[in-house]
């Protein structure tokens, strides 16, 4: 699992990105990239806020995974590779396209 945590000046970068992962959730696209988990809010003993993601851990991002890896020598294994990879790609289209139930249009 990961964590990413704004303070409490950026709550409103945090409210913007936990909308949109929610909504890529409920798309159901969240299956060939990292799964938005959950959020929560801490408030520190010094009164301090913090706002947090918690995000599905990654072993590899893609340029690492292209390194790592050994390349797909099998039918089999460059059918699922290329099916895999097409879910990824119609992941980020969604991304790219995205309107939350706020009405809030994400694209780029």
């Amino acid at each position: 699992m990961a964590l990413k945590t704004y303070p409490k000046s950026r709550r409103d970068d945090f409210e913007a990105e936990e909308e949109a992962l929610t909504e890529l959730n409920e798309a159901g696209t969240q299956e060939s990239i990292i799964r938005y988990l959950g959020s929560y809010r801490c408030v520190e003993a010094d009164g301090n806020t913090t706002f947090n993601l918690l995000l599905e851990w990654a072993q590899f991002d893609l340029d690492e995974y292209f390194l790592e890896l050994p390349p797909p020598s099998t039918s089999d294994e460059i059918t699922a590779f290329w099916g895999n990879l097409f879910k990824t790609a119609e992941a980020l289209r969604s991304i790219h396209n995205l309107r939350t139930i706020r009405g809030t249009d994400y694209s780029g």
